[in-house]
């Protein structure tokens, strides 16, 4: 079953996960593959940091990883209506096309600000992408916050 999000077509099992604030998610992502995962937010939200660790324990050898985010000012009309990031069309993007060193995208209160308006249902959609062919790769996500 697919699922069609605008311009973004994606398998129903990669609906984007809730990520909980200031706080780690683990996962993995298949070859060639993206994993997306959102984030409520607020036109009066502070800075929020978005950290992807991409190495892992010892002796596992991981693929390299992207990270990817958009901001979506009316998730209230549905996820079939949310804009996912993709590698070439997103607001922010992070790729050093290294797989031990860690990614990073940082989004300021002034783009809130500007992007979700007055708008109270308004979420940061990110995308972690599996950039290798072959391996399959785990990873720590989150989204640091000033809120608590």
């Amino acid at each position: 079953m697919t699922t069609s999000m605008s311009d973004t077509s994606i398998n129903a099992s990669a609906i984007p996960r809730y990520l909980i604030q200031n706080e780690f998610s683990t996962g993995l992502v298949s070859p060639n593959s993206t994993i997306y995962y959102y984030l409520p937010v607020s036109p009066s939200m502070g800075e929020i940091s978005i950290f992807l660790n991409k190495s892992w324990v010892s002796g596992y050898k991981n693929g390299d990883l992207a990270l990817s985010m958009s901001i979506n000012n009316h998730s209230e009309l549905g996820i079939a209506k949310w804009v996912l990031p993709t590698i070439n069309k997103s607001l922010g993007y992070s790729s050093n096309k290294f797989p031990t060193q860690p990614e990073f995208i940082s989004i300021c209160a002034y783009t809130f600000s500007q992007v979700c308006l007055n708008n109270v249902s308004c979420n940061v959609i990110i995308g972690v992408h599996n950039l290798d062919t072959k391996l399959v790769s785990r990873f720590r996500l989150i989204a640091i916050t000033d809120r608590i």
